[in-house]
Order: C-alpha cells, then sequence, then structure tokens
C-alpha cells in the first residue's frame, strides 16, 4: 500500500512538471510578464534588455516588448521600447506597446 502511494505521487510530480514551463512561441510577440510566466526567463529579459540599450536607450523589462526568436530555449530580444509599459495581450494574443 505505501509502494502505491509513494508511485502515485511520484507520477504526480512528474506530469505537473512537464506542464509547468513552456517556451514562447515565434508568431506572438511578448512583454516580460508574459514571458515570466511561461517559464524562467528571467536571466533571458535581463541580458536582452541589456543587449537593447544601445538600439532603445532607456529600455527596461517593464517598457519593452520582445519577440521570440524560438530554438529549444524559446531565445528573445527586445523589438520596441514602449512609451510606458508594455500592455499584455492575454494568453493565445500578442502582447503590445
Amino acid at each position: 500500500m505505501v509502494k502505491l502511494s509513494i508511485l502515485s505521487i511520484a507520477s504526480m510530480a512528474a506530469f505537473a512538471s512537464l506542464g509547468a514551463a513552456k517556451n514562447c512561441q515565434t508568431q506572438f510577440d511578448y512583454c516580460a510578464s508574459a514571458l515570466l510566466t511561461r517559464g524562467n526567463y528571467d536571466t533571458q529579459i535581463r541580458n536582452a534588455v541589456a543587449d537593447a540599450q544601445g538600439a532603445y536607450p532607456g529600455v527596461t523589462r517593464d517598457n519593452a516588448l520582445f519577440a521570440c526568436l524560438g530554438g529549444s530555449n524559446g531565445e528573445i530580444k527586445v523589438i520596441q521600447k514602449c512609451g510606458y509599459q508594455c500592455k499584455n495581450g492575454g494568453d493565445g494574443h500578442t502582447d503590445s506597446c
């Protein structure tokens, strides 16, 4: 009985981890907040914002719009500095400035 319970718990944990993180999708643009709900994008967001400072002076994670470049890690880059703040378009929709 104990072995069955341990197996059930292990199975649930494995399935939960499969659905937890999703990479960005190339057909959408994303705000940082939307990327963070999809997975562990914090480091990628920081790097993309730092890389974009030359093209978009003063860009921050809150006023940046990101393109999804795809790949196994869901690579991203800043494509626009929003006037005030990026607007989340909701799941299944592109975000905008």
